[in-house]
């Protein structure tokens, strides 16, 4: 090893020999996963500044362009030494989360999904399990979709990195409906005939149609027989087996089965459930007492009515997670504007909402809320204030009527331990200004390098919603007023953007998303503003999940359109 690699960090100075520098980064490009991200076009990224350099070479070969960058122009790689400051995963995001973005706006390849929404990836044309709710990709869904483009193989340009066409990837859709349809068929044969439960001493599975132990098939417990085996047996069936591709079964019992696989006769009596249930497992050896068939038949019933229920609840919450995401709008196309939001639940359900009311007079109600607590009753309550605020808001558009009203009628229903906090503004494109009101919610923040000082956070006055009702609320909820500047930019959020934790228990704060948005905040779209916040705090979490509802808005003024 080259003996100016030291994992320490203490500086490299730049003035060391050149050829020694070059000798380190070239055994680095071909060593460190960290050191080999690309783009899908094959740019590279520093893992000590996260810049993208548009080399277009081998690098393995030909580092002079990444030893001219380290010696000339990366600061952090002067400052902090040899170790990378940035993990692979956070540089593979920056590499594929902009040219995703591309895709999904130009190319129908990334558009196809399956009869009931599920999003099929045009790199590995797998249908995958990003649910897409009436073909619209918001953020959460895009999320989704780089989530799972960082992780799939086929994405990676050391394995070309390209996608397939829109014809090819249909087609997948299509070859995957298929392959479901005949998974399901075995499943329903393995439940009905005893001819597709046979096992023999060595545990190999054997096949009704050629008649074979399949070796690649084995059957240790009844579970095996529907959790594992079924892919296999469709693996079996479609990769070879000349008895199906002549769709010619060669057995009419299990007995007769064993004795084809074996070339002997079974004393293997077949044992029979009753109508309504499934037969037990066939063991193609010798008698088995009485009691272990019948609890080898249970294990089967029970494994198969587990599947079942789970697969069931899995759905149900699945369907409730699309109805939840399907009540919560797109940003807005409001001129003078560039308006985006985040939004990902810590289960499938979440209780934070946002919401965007177009009010009658031309104005735009924003509201940005969250609910005690996670799961059903959160994602419940949730949905029910957003539809009383909205009703509230077209009776009275003032922020602070529209919450006071939401608040009298979440009262009546809710309990003590259950509660709201809500932001809900209102703006006005035309006169340029913002009236919002903070109901026990976090901060407004707004920063414009124009502005003395750049960074201000507003916090009016007021009480979570569902807390009291009457002019205790009332004169509680204090409103605020806004005049927009040209280049102001707005950050609201729920508490589980701050209260991510790290795997030291440590919070990621307000302090910290301070410090991302006064960094990225200068050129960066709404959109960039808020992948830079996000990715700060999943790099900051480390490991370590997120247990809150994640919730991030941010609108920036860029002045009356001309």
């Amino acid at each position: 090893m080259c003996a100016l690699f030291q994992p320490s960090n203490q500086p490299l100075q730049v003035g060391q020999q050149l050829e020694d520098l070059r000798e380190w980064t070239l055994e680095s490009l071909q060593t460190f996963p960290v050191w080999q991200v690309l783009s899908p076009d094959g740019d590279w990224f520093c893992p000590f500044c996260a810049r993208m350099l548009c080399f277009g070479i081998d690098l393995a070969t030909h580092p002079e362009q990444v030893v001219d960058h380290l010696a000339n122009d990366c600061d952090p790689f002067e400052t902090v030494g040899s170790q990378p400051i940035f993990p692979e995963s956070e540089l593979r995001r920056r590499a594929l989360g902009p040219q995703i973005r591309e895709y999904i706006k130009t190319d129908n390849a990334w558009h196809v999904r399956t009869p009931e929404g599920y999003w099929a990836c045009p790199f590995c044309l797998t249908v995958t399990t990003v649910l897409v709710q009436d073909g619209r990709v918001n953020n959460d869904v895009y999320l989704a979709i780089l989530a799972h483009c960082m992780q799939c193989g086929a994405c990676d340009p050391k394995n070309s990195g390209r996608y397939h066409p829109f014809p090819k990837v249909s087609q997948s859709i299509s070859d995957s409906s298929t392959r479901d349809k005949m998974l399901s068929k075995i499943n329903e044969l393995i439940r009905e005939r005893d001819t597709w439960r046979v096992v023999l001493p060595s545990n190999h599975w054997v096949c009704p149609y050629c008649c074979d132990a399949v070796r690649t098939i084995t059957i240790n417990v009844p579970l095996d027989l529907t959790v594992n085996a079924p892919p296999q047996i469709y693996q079996h069936l479609t990769g070879g087996c000349a008895g199906y591709r002549e769709r010619r079964m060669q057995a009419t019992s299990a007995e007769s089965l064993y004795a084809k696989a074996t070339g002997e006769s079974s004393t293997t009596t077949v044992t029979r459930a009753r109508p309504d249930k499934t037969d037990t497992l066939v063991n193609a050896t010798a008698p088995q007492p009485a009691v272990q068939s019948e609890l080898m038949e249970k294990a089967l019933n029970m494994a198969m009515e587990l599947e079942k229920k789970a697969v069931e609840m899995d759905q149900d919450l699945s369907a409730a997670r699309v109805r939840q995401l399907a009540m919560l709008p797109d940003a807005p196309d409001v001129p003078g504007f560039d308006i985006d939001v985040a939004y990902q639940a810590c289960s499938h359900l979440g209780g934070d909402f946002y919401d965007f009311n177009k009010l009658e007079d031309g104005r735009i109600g924003i509201a940005v809320g969250d609910v005690t607590g996670h799961g059903a009753t959160a994602a419940l309550v949730m949905a029910i204030t957003k539809k009383v605020l909205s009703m509230a808001a077209r009776l009275d558009p003032e922020p602070e009527r529209s919450v006071e009203v939401t608040n009298e009628e979440m009262c009546k229903d809710l309990d003590s331990r259950t509660f709201v906090t809500l932001w809900y503004g209102v703006l006005d494109p035309q006169e340029e200004t913002l009236r919002f009101v903070r109901a026990g919610h976090d901060p407004l923040l707004i920063y414009n390098p124009n502005r003395v000082p750049p960074l201000q956070e507003i916090k009016p006055n007021g009480m979570a919603v569902g807390l009291t009702a009457g002019p205790r609320f009332e004169q509680a909820l204090e409103p605020a007023d806004l005049r927009l500047v040209a280049g102001d930019l707005l950050c609201l959020w729920t508490d589980g953007v701050t209260e991510i934790q790290n795997e030291r228990g440590e919070e990621f704060g307000q302090h910290r998303l301070e410090s991302v948005l006064t960094l990225v905040a200068s050129d960066a779209t709404a959109s960039e503003i808020i992948h830079e916040i996000e990715t700060a705090a999943r790099r900051f979490s480390g490991n370590r999940p997120w247990e809150d509802d994640f919730t991030l808005m941010v609108l920036r003024y860029l002045g009356k359109p001309s």
